[in-house]
């Protein structure tokens, strides 16, 4: 009971931090939409419409500054404070847009009954994939420290093209 959890290699492990950037600031998402709806024969309606989003200054936590750089030698010695290991930081760097036309059709018949058809083509694209969690709830660490923007893509909640019948 001395040691319970033991290495097995005598080396002790370096501490890990977590770490939020105390000047970051707020993040927020603005919003936008045209729409122009018509009446049609045979008592149907159409509608068409554009939307959009923008969300800037959004949490992440992709960032590692403590990343070690490429170079030979021990990868711990490279890090820029080799007392730790990798650090896990919150800054407010992350971003994401979302631009879509819709469009929906409907008619009416008689005793109240409906018929809908709705269609999206749209893009979404972020910078810091599902803000605090990566991709499918690991952390999604960058493939360069020194090039955040490099990140920019296609989010994980794209759907290009939508439709429903109802």
């Amino acid at each position: 009971l001395n040691d319970p959890f033991p290495l097995g290699s005598g080396q002790t492990p370096f501490p890990g931090l977590n770490v939020r950037n105390t000047y970051m600031k707020d993040g927020y998402i603005q919003q936008w939409n045209f729409t122009i709806e018509r009446n049609l024969p045979f008592n149907s309606v159409f509608s068409a419409g554009y939307v959009g989003n923008k969300g800037t200054r959004l949490p992440w936590f992709g960032r590692n500054p403590n990343a070690t750089p490429v170079g030979p030698g021990d990868r711990q010695e490279r890090r820029p404070y080799p007392q730790y290991s990798s650090f896990g930081f919150v800054d407010a760097i992350g971003t994401s847009n979302y631009h879509a036309l819709q469009a929906r059709w409907e008619r009416r018949f008689t005793a109240g009954l409906l018929f809908r058809a709705n269609y999206v083509w749209s893009k979404a694209i972020s910078l810091g994939e599902d803000s605090l969690f990566g991709p499918g709830s690991g952390f999604s660490g960058v493939q360069d420290q020194n090039c955040l923007k490099c990140e920019r893509g296609l989010a994980l909640y794209d759907a290009p093209h939508r439709l429903a019948l109802s």
